[in-house]
């Protein structure tokens, strides 16, 4: 049986972690997902391909992104209204 190699090109300065969405790390960023709690210790490095998929390099919005990430896990492990958690609780 021929096995097929497969070629994966991956980038050291950022990392995957265990997440099904946005599950791409900058390692200047953070070391830590704040979402599943994986460590980049632990993890691989990402791969070009997703990266461009995702559009990494071109996107300004991931910090966003994440915030809106963590803040709905807050509330949902909280169990607090989203309606104040909109006007008073703030991810920095």
């Amino acid at each position: 049986m021929k096995t097929k190699e497969i070629n994966v090109k991956t980038l050291d300065t950022h990392w995957d972690c265990e997440c099904n969405e946005q599950y791409i790390h900058s390692k200047a960023d953070r070391m830590t997902c704040p979402v599943c709690g994986t460590d980049e210790a632990n993890s691989p490095d990402s791969r070009i391909n997703e990266m461009t998929e995702c559009n990494i390099f071109k996107t300004n919005n991931r910090k966003q992104d994440m915030k809106e990430a963590i803040k709905k896990k807050i509330v949902n492990k909280l169990g607090i209204s989203k309606e104040w958690a909109k006007d008073h609780l703030i991810v920095m």
